[in-house]
């Protein structure tokens, strides 16, 4: 019998209800619980009022308090069931991905109107966030996945907000970090981060991102608070991140830098060659070597 239905759905929740899940639930968290698969997708089920971040389902009415860890949970015939209730997911909405205003030039004043509203970083995460704002990639990655506090570890929720504000600045790093972060991240802030290096956010990191890459001021500190709401450091860590990603993208060249003619020049290249090597291509034949340590 079907005792309720799915509402909205983030684009990684969506993938995994597409896909046909088998598996079961792992934790219960204010709202909601999450439920992981036997090929290591995660979904969080929620009731209709929780943010909707890229791994939700929403539910049209609020989650049942009695499902428990180690309950099955499957996807068939676009029935969701969790133990013995059955969730019609066929009208499930989708909401797309945002596109990103261009990186306004005062954006900076902007994030850091967003970071003063937010907690501060602990000092254990600080050397790895001057090293994503240095271009440091490897050396960010060891320091922050898997670390900190949280069910997601605050280190895991920088690198996604790191690489949700780089993948909006059509940069090569997000995949370079999801690649070094894969044998050190916990499984959750790894899911997370897989979705972060599509540009899929919490609805509340998107409207925040969106209002500080457009220097919209008036926005910024309503729209902070709100991320705040995201777990229990999750919202504070991805706009560290986020500002870890500003402050690298100062450092780059614009392309009023490489030239007069860069203007009508396509967007660079990513070429991999390895876990190992990585490097950035430009059409101007200009290169930025990677360097990755996967120890």
């Amino acid at each position: 019998m079907i005792a309720d239905r799915g509402v909205r759905a983030g684009p990684g929740a969506w993938r995994t209800i597409r896909d046909g899940l088998a598996g079961t639930v792992v934790v219960s968290v204010a709202g909601g619980v999450y439920v992981t698969t036997t090929t290591g997708q995660w979904l969080l089920v929620t009731g209709p009022r929780a943010l909707l971040g890229p791994l939700t389902l929403q539910l049209a009415r609020t989650v049942r308090a009695q499902w428990r860890p180690g309950e099955p949970v499957g996807v068939s015939d676009g029935v969701l069931t969790i133990g013995a209730d059955q969730i019609d997911v066929r009208d499930v909405r989708v909401d797309p991905v945002p596109l990103m205003p261009e990186c306004a030039p005062d954006a900076a004043a902007t994030m850091a109107c967003a970071c003063a509203t937010l907690s501060r970083p602990p000092a254990a995460l600080l050397p790895g966030l001057a090293a994503l704002a240095a271009g440091e990639t490897a050396a960010a990655v060891v320091a922050l996945a898997g670390r900190g506090d949280g069910l997601t570890p605050a280190g895991d929720d920088i690198l996604a907000g790191y690489c949700a504000w780089r993948r909006a600045d059509a940069a090569v790093d997000p995949d370079i970090v999801l690649e070094l972060a894969r044998p050190r991240a916990t499984p959750l802030g790894l899911a997370y981060l897989h979705c972060a290096t599509r540009g899929e956010l919490v609805d509340v990191a998107a409207r925040l991102m969106a209002a500080v890459r457009g220097a919209e001021l008036s926005l910024v500190v309503q729209r902070a608070r709100a991320l705040s709401g995201w777990g229990a450091s999750s919202g504070a860590a991805l706009c560290w991140g986020m500002d870890a990603a500003l402050r690298r993208h100062s450092l780059e060249p614009t392309r009023r830098d490489r030239g007069p003619d860069a203007a009508g020049t396509p967007a660079p290249v990513t070429v991999i060659a390895s876990i190992a090597s990585a490097r950035r291509v430009h059409a101007d034949g200009a290169c930025e070597a990677y360097h990755l340590d996967t120890q």
